[in-house]
């Protein structure tokens, strides 16, 4: 699996989270939505209501061994969700708003070690357009050009609005991601990597804080 994502580029995934969340995730880990609600774990949620109300229909097949035939049925929010490209539409809107994010970012090598369901998308699931897979030798149909497109700006609106999705695109991971897998944190400025570390410093984590604008807008 790691050599197919390999082939197309992937060499890691990243998850968006607000900075709040990160002593949580440093501690426990990256939980999947429904792990979170059922724990009842505190967190600041940057989703969209109605995405999350679309993405709650959802199933996709997710498998340990990269094939459709030894995959298992999962709910979407059973899935812990990262994106191939960060700097993606989502990012964009939140980041409009003033939140205060960050990025995490999570090698595939370490995630592809045949103890979890994995699967992949070629847009934002909470769009109806969106197809996922389990069967890793699908990966070069996944329109990758448009998944790491720096924009989506386009002048015929559906292709604008294909292209924000296709930004979206999703590597699913279930039950979880444990917090020593988590290699750096992405934010775009020093004041966000402040709050970060301060996040950090209430747990005894050892991650690498990265001030990398250009994953920013």
């Amino acid at each position: 699996m790691v050599s197919a994502l390999d082939a197309v580029g992937v060499t890691s995934v990243f998850h968006i989270t607000h900075l709040d969340n990160l002593s949580s995730i440093l501690t426990r880990g990256l939980l999947s939505k429904q792990s979170m609600d059922r724990e009842g774990l505190p967190y600041r949620d940057i989703s969209l209501v109605t995405a999350q109300q679309r993405r709650r229909q959802r199933t996709v097949r997710a498998s340990k061994r990269g094939e459709s035939l030894d995959g298992f049925d999962r709910e979407l929010h059973e899935m812990v969700p990262f994106y191939f490209n960060p700097r993606n539409a989502m990012l964009y809107l939140r980041q409009k708003e003033g939140l205060a994010l960050g990025v995490i970012e999570v090698p595939v090598e370490a995630i592809c070690d045949g103890n979890r369901l994995l699967a992949f998308s070629n847009g934002n699931m909470a769009s109806s357009t969106s197809t996922s897979s389990c069967t890793f030798d699908e990966l070069p149909r996944v329109p990758w050009t448009d998944v790491n497109a720096r924009s989506w700006n386009d002048p015929d609106y559906e292709r604008k609005a294909d292209l924000r999705h296709r930004t979206c695109a999703e590597f699913l991971v279930t039950p979880s991601i444990p917090e020593d897998l988590i290699t750096k944190i992405h934010v775009a400025d020093v004041r966000a990597a402040q709050a970060a570390r301060t996040e950090l410093h209430k747990t005894e984590a050892e991650v690498e804080i990265v001030v990398s604008p250009n994953l920013f807008f």
